[in-house]
């Protein structure tokens, strides 16, 4: 079955705009020592087995080597101190070192429907262009991206869009290109 996927760009912070709906009680949080199970738990759950595929079939070695030797960060968003959804965000990528990649980023089936997703995505890309404060040895930030699919979540491209980030570019594959193109 053909599949859209865009990739979603923003080039400026003043991009960036916060959800009209307030939601209280939200907080990000930077997981500095990520458990490659708990990463893998919240790859399949927000994934939900359907539309990301790539990493299903990874053997306990390969989330290890993943948590431990690349630069991803791995961010928990949480309300009223419970989980709601996560984001993995690589810094430093692109020709020139200055792009933050947010590669994957979602909200745990309970908490879908609420208000809670333009808060995340808004939380997260804040924090995506503060990268180079956190790491001083990157290169200044100069654009967010991202990718989206018609396999993802209907509200995901409208969040994105209402967020500020725009269209780069997009194409048509199946499903199994993505699985092999996703950023993992």
């Amino acid at each position: 079955m053909p599949t859209t996927r865009w990739t979603l760009r923003q080039v400026r912070p003043s991009d960036l705009r916060l959800p009209r709906q307030r939601v209280e009680h939200t907080a990000l949080t930077l997981v500095l020592a990520p458990d490659p199970a708990l990463l893998r738990f919240l790859y399949e759950t927000v994934g939900n087995r359907k539309s990301w595929i790539g990493r299903l079939d990874w053997a306990d070695t390969e989330w290890e080597e993943h948590v431990t030797s690349r630069r991803t960060e791995l961010w928990l968003s949480w309300q009223h101190g419970r989980p709601t959804g996560f984001a993995e965000v690589t810094p430093g990528v692109g020709p020139a070192g200055d792009v933050t990649r947010i590669d994957y980023l979602g909200l745990l089936p309970d908490c879908r429907g609420v208000g809670l997703g333009g808060r995340l995505v808004w939380d997260v890309t804040r924090r995506c262009w503060e990268a180079d404060r956190r790491r001083p040895a990157l290169s200044p930030v100069k654009s967010v991206e991202l990718e989206t699919t018609s396999l993802d979540a209907p509200a995901a491209l409208p969040n994105y869009r209402k967020r500020g980030f725009q269209i780069d570019r997009y194409s048509t594959v199946v499903r199994t290109e993505i699985a092999a193109n996703r950023h993992s």
